[in-house]
């Protein structure tokens, strides 16, 4: 015998509940004949705490003899209990299908709809009906339809997750390992080369490149009438104001509040409520040039040895701690060291130095890093043209830049001395046009015009 299922919606102080009806279908002749619908929405209450989830489903998903809303929450409890298995991350509902039993449950057909569109709107509306994206009413987590817009908490929760994934020492050690990996295939580098050549073919981005590297050096002068925009301004005004993407704004944002757990513009606008503006500027400019003093310091690892047992006996994190470096900069103290020898991250030295005389290693480390002192101490010339050149092609720019003892300016103003007449202006354009160049024809080319110029001047004197 057939039975119809009907709803009513009751709403209360405390919460919203549902009481079933049933009838039996002979008796109850008053609905209305209508064509096969598209889908249905549904609501699933726990009628412990009367919180309710919003859900959809299309019926062509299912055989004509299944229940569609039935069938789509076995799915959604299938998927919940994978999840958990697995350690991954849940949705609300799928946190309350864990925890209280899919069978715990009570299903609703609240709605119809006749074609996608319809449907979408529908759970839109029945989520803010019965306000299931408020934690304490219901487990939605979007405003529904297709690609629904998450709720702040949903956000900010999943922002400070992501960051505290992406700040993971061992995870930053895995993704260097596998870029690692990546760049050390050949045809991984030519697809990556000709991409870039590609791109740069293209004024739009170009134009694009310009711009964000004029904004990435761009100051804010005034600190506190920066601070007091953001307190009183929105976003997109103080991105007019400052004529800098909300990329760049941020960046200027990190650099000034970033001790205090501040990246962007939202969590500003927070952390600055009752604030006292000259006191914080005041804090901003010292710590400012206390940092700018700092960075004059090259961080140096003055016991050698005890730095190649730590690699040997340590995990990665525990080192970034103990030298107060982040992970990038124990890696380049690495390639200085063992770079000769293929060695570039934390994990290639722990496998290099495993059954090593540490005795022997550093001392060889020594004599060569005292070579190489010795060799640019005191100059700012190119003494030996091939071998600069061959550091562009192998080399990355911060380690050129401490191998020659020169600042990043001063490195691009020895590569377009040497390449300029081939439009090359720094390090970037030098790597692309030394690709696949016979570097003795270069030199060549730059000492036939190095013995003109210096000619031309003699023929002048």
């Amino acid at each position: 015998m057939k039975f119809s299922v009907g709803f009513f919606l009751h709403n209360s102080s405390l919460n919203t509940h549902f009481e079933i009806y049933v009838k039996r279908e002979n008796n109850f002749r008053m609905v209305k004949k209508e064509s096969k619908p598209y889908g249905h929405i549904y609501v699933a209450n726990y009628p412990v705490n009367g919180k309710n989830y919003v859900g959809k489903t299309k019926i062509e998903r299912w055989a004509e003899d299944k229940n569609p809303i039935q069938e789509r929450w076995k799915e959604e409890a299938d998927i919940a209990k994978n999840k958990a298995e697995k350690g991954l991350r849940l949705r609300h509902i799928e946190n309350a299908i864990v925890k209280y039993g899919s069978e715990n449950f009570i299903l609703f057909e609240v709605d119809k709809a006749y074609n996608r569109e319809e449907l979408n709107i529908k759970e839109q509306n029945w989520i803010k009906k019965l306000d299931s994206m408020n934690r304490e009413k219901g487990y939605n987590m979007t405003e529904g339809g297709e690609g629904g817009i998450k709720s702040p908490e949903v956000n900010e929760r999943m922002t400070k997750i992501n960051q505290e994934i992406a700040r993971n020492p061992e995870v930053q050690e895995k993704m260097s390992r596998s870029i690692s990996e990546k760049w050390g295939d050949p045809i991984y580098q030519e697809n990556v080369s000709m991409g870039v050549t590609n791109k740069w073919q293209e004024s739009k981005y170009r134009e694009r490149q310009f711009t964000a590297r004029v904004e990435g050096k761009r100051e804010i002068q005034n600190k506190r009438e920066f601070l007091k925009d953001i307190q009183d301004m929105k976003k997109k005004e103080i991105n007019v104001k400052y004529d800098m993407t909300g990329k760049s704004i941020n960046k200027r944002i990190e650099e000034i509040l970033g001790h205090h757990g501040v990246k962007n513009y939202s969590e500003a606008k927070k952390y600055l409520k009752d604030k006292d503006l000259d006191d914080l500027v005041k804090d901003i400019n010292e710590r400012l040039n206390d940092r700018s003093q700092e960075s004059n310091l090259k961080k140096e690892i003055s016991n050698k040895r005890e730095f190649l047992e730590d690699i040997l006996n340590m995990k990665s994190k525990d080192i970034v701690q103990k030298y107060n470096m982040n992970r990038a900069t124990v890696n380049l103290r690495i390639r200085e060291m063992l770079g000769e020898h293929g060695v570039k991250n934390y994990t290639e030295a722990k496998e290099y130095l495993k059954e090593k005389n540490l005795d022997d290693v550093v001392k060889d480390i020594t004599e060569r890093l005292s070579d190489q002192t010795q060799k640019y101490e005191g100059t700012t010339e190119i003494s030996n043209k091939q071998e600069f050149l061959e550091d562009i092609q192998n080399l990355q720019k911060n380690e050129i830049d401490h191998k020659y003892g020169m600042d990043g300016k001063t490195i691009n103003n020895k590569i377009e001395g040497m390449l300029g007449e081939h439009g090359v202006k720094d390090y970037t354009d030098a790597k692309e046009f030394l690709k696949d160049k016979d570097l003795n024809e270069v030199l060549k080319e730059i000492e036939e015009r190095e013995t003109m110029g210096r000619g031309s001047l003699q023929h002048l004197s």
